[in-house]
């Protein structure tokens, strides 16, 4: 489970606060901010904004992942509170971007939600 946190939150904190090693909320953070640069461009920067997007969705799915397998290793309370977190990280996600970045990630949200049902 440690080992999941990490890959989700990042790795080795540094003096300044920030994490040697990223994990995938900083990756999603990152790829999102990139994202909203490209878009501010003049021309925007179509490729750019595609890219990064699609870095972004990808990142969040895979910490819910992650979040899903911590909860699979898990019992009682924890377990029900990494499943809680699971689906309560895509309904907001789902919330701010209804398309969930498009079909190839709304239907891979769609199967780690279910999982988390289940």
């Amino acid at each position: 489970p440690t080992r999941l946190d990490q890959a989700i939150r990042g790795a080795q904190p540094q003096a300044n606060g920030q994490n040697l090693i990223w994990g995938w909320l900083q990756v999603a953070d990152q790829a999102l901010s990139q994202s909203a640069r490209a878009a501010k461009q003049d021309p925007p920067q179509e490729a750019f904004v595609e890219k990064y997007s699609d870095l972004f969705f990808e990142a969040r799915l895979r910490a819910a992942e992650a979040r899903l397998a911590a909860a699979q290793l898990a019992s009682g309370e924890s377990r029900t509170l990494q499943l809680k977190t699971v689906r309560q990280t895509i309904a907001t996600l789902k919330q701010l971007y209804p398309d969930l970045g498009g079909p190839r990630w709304e239907s891979e949200f769609a199967r780690v939600a279910k999982e988390a049902e289940q």
